[in-house]
């Protein structure tokens, strides 16, 4: 996908550009999908963020799986991925993020191999101790929290 500078600017504000050029620079950002008007990222923050950018009739718009788009709209990831993409052949993965793409990959498919209780068993400590992880698991999850019956000895 070919995007412009102007494009870019105008869908994403400051400070977010800004912060997205570090992580650019950093090479935490992976192409994992391009085709003519789209193209899926991941971006390595604190965690390793899900990013999709559109461009339709020259307009570029987009999502992220962060808080921040939630609350705010575009961000930091974001920037980013456009940023990798402006680019282009000039963009270089860090070996961090190789490290990290890798790494995740490897616990996504251990987890996929475990038995669900064995899951719940690992999360209800954590849950505990992050209680807003329930604000995750939709209205139930809301209500549980709300209700304060969450902790457990």
């Amino acid at each position: 996908m070919e995007i412009t500078w102007e494009q870019l600017n105008k869908f994403v504000d400051e400070p977010y550009l800004s912060r997205g050029e570090k992580y650019c620079d950093e090479g935490l950002v992976g192409i994992v999908k391009e085709g003519k008007k789209y193209v899926k990222a991941q971006v390595l923050g604190s965690t390793m963020y899900e990013v999709t950018l559109r461009l339709i009739n020259k307009r570029l718009s987009g999502e992220c799986n962060c808080p921040a788009f939630e609350d705010f709209g575009p961000c930091k990831h974001i920037a980013a991925t456009g940023l990798a993409l402006l680019k282009g052949e000039n963009y270089v993965y860090s070996p961090v993020y190789e490290r990290r793409a890798q790494g995740k990959s490897r616990i996504e498919e251990l987890l996929i191999r475990q038995a669900k209780s064995k899951l719940v068993a690992l999360l209800l400590p954590v849950i505990n101790e992050n209680p807003d992880m329930l604000l995750q698991l939709g209205e139930e999850g809301a209500e549980l929290l709300d209700g304060g019956t969450y902790f457990w000895e």
